[in-house]
């Protein structure tokens, strides 16, 4: 009887030490298991986060990097002046700035959609004005404005939006290697210049 008794004692604390293992064994896992995920999940937060401050830094340095223009905006307008638009803008954003059109403007002698150009004069005519001058005076100023890739030197190439020193002494470079520009997509075979460079300046640009 006593033997029995004495199995009975082995078996219950068997049975009992097996239990207590298995609780141990299971808050050694639930800890274990929260320490090897908490790094992953930090990574993924700094790594997130970097990738913002990438983003918004390179959007920023694309917004510097474009040069704001002025244009001189004459005639039937609310109010004539000069006006300050970023690169790129068009006819129409720059009408905006003078207040709108007058009733009496004719606007179908104008292109609201045209780019415009730093120092551009832009003249709204009135319904049945005539304006004798607009032609030669367009062509002068698109002329004058333009800057010829295949004679400007250092200092008028540096006037253009996005060319440094750096990228006009390449321009003046690609001359004297491979000749003057056939045409004005030429430019894009000059180190440093690519397509989007290109694109911003095409308006502003003449081989003639």
């Amino acid at each position: 009887m006593e033997l029995f008794q004495e199995k009975k004692k082995k078996i219950v604390g068997i049975i009992l030490g097996t239990i207590v293992s298995l609780v141990l064994l299971g808050i050694f896992l639930f800890y274990y298991l929260q320490k090897t995920t908490s790094p992953f999940e930090t990574f993924s937060s700094e790594t997130f986060s970097s990738e913002t401050f990438f983003s918004t830094s390179e959007v920023t340095s694309t917004a510097s990097s474009e040069k704001n223009i002025f244009v001189d905006v004459k005639g039937a307008v609310k109010n004539p002046g000069v006006y300050e638009v970023s690169f790129g803008a068009r006819a129409f954003e720059v009408i905006q700035k003078a207040g709108g059109l007058e009733e009496n403007a004719d606007e179908k002698q104008i292109n609201q959609a045209k780019i415009l150009t730093d120092q551009q004069m832009l003249y709204v005519p009135l319904v049945g004005e005539e304006i004798i001058f607009k032609e030669e005076t367009e062509k002068e100023s698109s002329e004058t404005s333009l800057v010829n890739i295949n004679t400007a030197d250092l200092t008028e190439l540096m006037t253009l939006p996005g060319i440094g020193e750096k990228k006009a002494t390449a321009i003046m470079e690609h001359r004297e290697n491979q000749g003057t520009f056939a045409k004005i997509e030429g430019l894009m075979e000059v180190t440093g210049i690519g397509e989007v460079t290109f694109t911003n300046l095409k308006e502003l640009i003449t081989i003639k």
